[in-house]
């Protein structure tokens, strides 16, 4: 034999070669992912995510190599914080990924069955604002102030001339953003505040950017030298929660009234042109691990945080950070009317700051910081 392989022999090998290649699985066929908890969601910190890839013996996570077994398993754990986290999942010379959704929130009691419903534009967002659910708000911008639709939801309404969006008894609503904060919930209204709730109970914000980024109205080219708007405005609302927010743009980024159960975690306000915070009459709010930068324009009216009304109490700060804020002329950092009770900020730090005071206000020796790095006044 001269070594050549006779043509029906070297067909067969063609063959076994193009079945081969055929069927190669792409990796969005071959690989099913799974984690442990009610329709994928999880709470954060480590996460077991396991499932089945036929046909290759590694995965990889981006730089994560995943060994995959002879019978087809694979596991591995991820740190992951709040959010929704797209895993992208591919394998070795392969081009396709396949991608797999995990929700992480804080467990709430009670709350495991409510339907998850993913939405990706601000029309789709607004048609499913409702009651005992959850929303999750793919990757990019979303201005709700540009929004087509003309049939709302029950308890949404669209206020005439300012575009704000108002959400009324709405309970047990979260609207979750993507992990790594690529989702903002935005308005571009010039006298809007991105979102508003009324009488609403146990309403979470999670992983979002929320803004609001003004634009001349038609006709106009100059917008109003200062924003009527803002970010948030929360209206006698009970156990409201922002978590691995960041809140930024015209106006102040909070404001409440009669409020009773909010805090605000691991969040950013920064950039806000009017301040951080304006509260009347409203309890039991902490604000915790949180960073307050770069809020107000030093011009008269602006503030940082302002605290008012004779039925407030319980309003802390936790470990909260205080950088290049600028109240307007004689307004401190902390502005108190007269009230009865303590306003405490503990563990933190207030530094690099514009103001001329630490607090102000008849009520201002009601303030007390403890444990913090204070700058001076």
């Amino acid at each position: 034999m001269d070594g050549r392989l006779h043509p029906f022999a070297m067909a067969r090998l063609l063959l076994r070669a193009l079945s081969a290649a055929l069927l190669l699985p792409v990796c969005s066929a071959q690989v099913a992912v799974r984690v442990l908890g009610p329709q994928g969601q999880v709470p954060p910190g480590e996460v077991r995510v396991f499932g089945t890839a036929q046909g290759v013996g590694e995965l990889t996570l981006g730089e994560r190599r995943i060994a995959v077994a002879g019978d087809g398993t694979w596991e591995t754990t991820l740190e992951l914080g709040l959010g929704d986290h797209a895993l992208r999942f591919g394998t070795t010379g392969a081009t396709e990924t396949t991608i797999h959704h995990v929700l992480v929130l804080e467990p709430r009691k009670g709350m495991d069955a409510r339907p998850v419903l993913r939405v990706d534009s601000a029309d789709a967002f607004v048609a499913a604002l409702g009651p005992s659910r959850i929303l999750v708000l793919a990757p990019g911008e979303h201005d709700l102030a540009r929004t087509s639709s003309t049939v709302l939801p029950p308890g949404v309404e669209r206020r005439e001339g300012t575009l704000n969006l108002v959400l009324s008894e709405i309970d047990d609503l979260d609207v979750v953003g993507a992990a790594d904060g690529t989702t903002t919930l935005l308005t571009s209204a010039a006298a809007g505040t991105t979102l508003i709730l009324t009488e609403c109970q146990r309403v979470n914000l999670t992983s979002l950017v929320l803004a609001h980024r003004p634009i001349a109205v038609e006709g106009e080219t100059e917008l109003p030298e200062k924003s009527l708007g803002g970010v948030l405005a929360f209206r006698r609302t009970y156990n409201t929660w922002l978590r691995a927010c960041r809140l930024t743009g015209e106006g102040v980024a909070i404001s409440v009234t009669k409020i009773n159960a909010f805090v605000c975690q691991d969040s950013t306000i920064e950039g806000c042109t009017g301040g951080v915070l304006d509260t009347t009459n409203s309890k039991h709010m902490t604000f915790l691990d949180s960073r307050f930068v770069d809020n107000g324009r030093g011009r008269p009216g602006d503030l940082c945080v302002r605290i008012g009304g004779g039925e407030r109490r319980d309003i802390d700060f936790l470990r909260v950070a205080l950088r290049g804020n600028r109240p307007g002329p004689g307004t401190g950092l902390f502005e108190l009317d007269a009230g009865q009770v303590q306003v405490l900020f503990e563990d933190g730090e207030i530094l690099d700051n514009a103001a001329e005071a630490l607090s102000s206000g008849a009520g201002k020796a009601l303030f007390k910081v403890t444990g913090s790095k204070v700058q001076e006044f």
